[in-house]
């Protein structure tokens, strides 16, 4: 498999790597997908336990469809205009 991964991302796959819970960034990733899968279909745990909290590197790019074609700097400028009433 080949994923260029920006430097933070690669530094969150190398510690997870480093806890030994899963022993390539294949099976990270494949952890991965399965866990939003799970998610998706509403079978996650209500509770969760060390084995089933979300990794860190599972939550990368989630939402990121909402801020398609969003401005970043005029939403922070609005938001703080807001503030002010």
């Amino acid at each position: 498999m080949n994923v260029k991964l920006t430097p933070h991302s690669e530094s969150l796959l190398r510690e997870y790597l480093a806890q030994g819970r899963c022993r390539t960034p294949e099976e990270v990733i494949e952890r991965a997908l399965e866990a939003l899968a799970e998610k998706e279909a509403g079978t996650v745990p209500t509770t969760a336990t060390p084995e089933t909290r979300t990794c860190i590197l599972q939550l990368q790019g989630l939402g990121k469809e909402i801020w398609r074609g969003i401005d970043a700097q005029k939403y922070v400028d609005d938001e703080r205009a807001s503030w002010n009433g």
